[in-house]
């Protein structure tokens, strides 16, 4: 007699947020959302969610009455929110870019990168190449085909002229969204 055994998957990012929008304790919604993204200590939800230390809620609907469309709506800007601060967090001076990873170039040399499949590696650097960028540095963008030789894309920016949301709109309309982490 043959017999399987199946074992559960994890849900996905759908059915993670699923099943927070479900709930009408809000406390317990933001903590699906923070097991899912990783976030210890509370990380927003009291920011983003006042409902459970302010009485007059700020004018807002609370939770328990919000239609599920406003509850995914809020549920949303709140992920966006706690996914920005994770990328700044790990250092406060280093440049973050939600799906770039530190690259280790050479002994001496870094470089925040994201590895496109069928499309080369995207690579932040300082503007002379040395090391993935501070605040304040100027920053080199390119974008290398498989080949590891053949520039695709090049620019370089001043701190306050990068915009990083528009590099990751860019990479996401030519090769899709850009992986979590």
């Amino acid at each position: 007699m043959f017999s399987m055994t199946l074992t559960p998957s994890a849900p996905t990012l759908f059915d993670t947020i699923h099943m927070a929008v479900s709930c009408d304790d809000i406390g317990q919604a933001c903590h699906i959302i923070q097991t899912m993204l990783g976030v210890r200590n509370g990380g927003l939800a009291t920011l983003h969610f006042p409902e459970p230390n302010d009485p007059a809620h700020g004018g807002r609907t609370r939770w328990h009455n919000l239609s599920p469309q406003g509850r995914l709506d809020r549920i949303t800007d709140y992920i966006v929110a706690e996914l920005n601060v994770l990328d700044c967090a790990a250092d406060s001076r280093t440049l973050h870019i939600h799906g770039f990873k530190h690259l280790q170039l050479s002994t001496d040399r870094t470089a925040l990168a994201h590895h496109v499949p069928q499309g080369g590696v995207w690579r932040i650097t300082t503007k002379d190449g040395a090391s993935a960028p501070c605040r304040g540095d100027s920053i080199r963008v390119n974008h290398i085909d498989e080949d590891g030789e053949t520039v695709l894309f090049a620019a370089e920016f001043d701190w306050q002229s990068f915009n990083p949301d528009a590099l990751v709109a860019r990479i996401a309309a030519t090769y899709g969204p850009l992986a979590l982490g």
